[in-house]
């Protein structure tokens, strides 16, 4: 064949089988691509809930710490107004 004879019934046919693989087989790596696309908002989503978890609890932990430094403060400033009482000097501001 030279190419330029006229295509048959069976040419034809031919055809349309290479033309309905190829679909199905286009129709399959876009089917793949979609579970893979799937997977990987799963394993993101997943990796971003257990930064978050972990994150809470740095910060729960930051808030305690802070919370204790806070009562301790409040302790320190009650003991120096209780001297500044006995030494009957004004607060200070």
């Amino acid at each position: 064949m030279n190419g330029n004879e006229p295509a048959t019934k069976a040419d034809l046919q031919l055809l349309r089988v290479d033309l309905e693989q190829l679909r199905s087989e286009t129709t399959h790596q876009h089917n793949d691509l979609v579970e893979r696309i799937d997977d990987l908002k799963t394993e993101l989503l997943s990796a971003f809930y257990a930064f978050a978890k972990i994150d809470q609890k740095r910060i729960a932990h930051v808030e305690g710490d802070n919370a204790a430094l806070n009562s301790r403060i409040a302790t320190i400033e009650e003991r120096l107004l209780t001297v500044e009482q006995k030494l009957n000097l004004p607060p200070a501001a």
